[in-house]
């Protein structure tokens, strides 16, 4: 597994939103640019606990509202501009944690790890100030959605550019797979599952393609303070993945512990020599190590 790229998140160190405005955002994809050379994309949070913030009463049965931003690049990829447009609501979504646009569909694939399931949300104009729920879903096996465990299961989800391939991942491991990061202590990381969707053509469902057997990096030191509590766990998994232009897969992975506020490292593994795990439902063996 190669390492992309590397950083560290400290307190007070990322100014880019009002954080009591713009807290607790989860996912963010890339929709494309417009005639103005501003780049255009689509966010959602994980959480239905803060509707105000988007102007609008948005409950776990009400839906979650999506946000688009317009945001321009200098030549050193700085932002120079960002215009945050009007939200709007994608109904049922409990629990966003993360979306993919899919361009040949011009529609928006959403991870809810409230159902366990990955949705597609059309949009109500080209202008995409709104979206509805297609027929369409991903659908994961019966026994891998049994045993994701609460609030560390769906986490991501990713599409190729040419939207034949899908990816997800669950956050920590499956409960049919060991321990989770939370027991695990800071020597070892947890083992998640990489899964692959492919599709003919666009116009068609999802089918299962492969699982991998993917080890997160293990937590720094025991320990995690949030929200003014202390805890004596720590929590290392993967928060988003995102397929590169040559298809290979980039792995965001993210850990709390008591040594940082928050660490996150992104990753490309190497399927070359992977074990296509999908037809185990308990999985005891290597997984792709750093």
């Amino acid at each position: 597994v190669a390492l992309f790229a590397a950083i560290a998140i400290s307190t007070g160190s990322m100014e880019n939103l009002d954080t009591a405005t713009y807290n607790n955002w989860s996912g963010v994809t890339y929709v494309g640019d417009d005639a103005e050379g501003y780049g255009l994309f689509m966010m959602t949070r994980d959480s239905a606990g803060v509707g105000n913030a988007f102007g609008c009463p948005c409950g776990a049965k009400d839906g979650l509202s999506l946000q688009a931003m317009r945001v321009k690049f200098n030549q050193a990829g700085e932002v120079t501009e960002r215009q945050i447009l009007p939200a709007f609501k994608a109904e049922g979504v409990g629990d966003a944690e993360d979306l993919a646009y899919d361009r040949s569909n011009d529609s928006l694939w959403i991870a809810d790890e409230n159902s366990s399931s990955i949705v597609e949300y059309k949009f109500t104009s080209a202008a995409k100030t709104g979206v509805y729920a297609t027929m369409r879903a991903v659908s994961l096996p019966e026994w891998y959605v049994e045993s994701l465990r609460n609030h560390i299961g769906i986490q991501s989800v990713a599409i190729s550019s040419d939207s034949l391939t899908l990816w997800t991942a669950n956050d920590d491991a499956l409960a049919c797979d060991g321990l989770s990061s939370l027991n695990l202590g800071a020597d070892s990381g947890p083992v998640v599952r990489l899964v692959k969707f492919t599709r003919r053509t666009v116009n068609e469902g999802w089918s299962l393609s492969a699982m991998y057997a993917y080890q997160c990096d293990p937590c720094a030191a025991k320990g995690i303070s949030a929200m003014g509590f202390s805890y004596d766990v720590c929590h290392s998994g993967v928060a988003s993945l995102a397929v590169l232009p040559d298809g290979r897969v980039l792995v965001l992975e993210r850990n709390a512990d008591t040594t940082s506020c928050g660490r996150a490292r992104a990753y490309v593994p190497d399927f070359s020599s992977a074990t296509d795990i999908r037809i185990s439902v308990r999985f005891r063996g290597p997984a792709i190590r750093r």
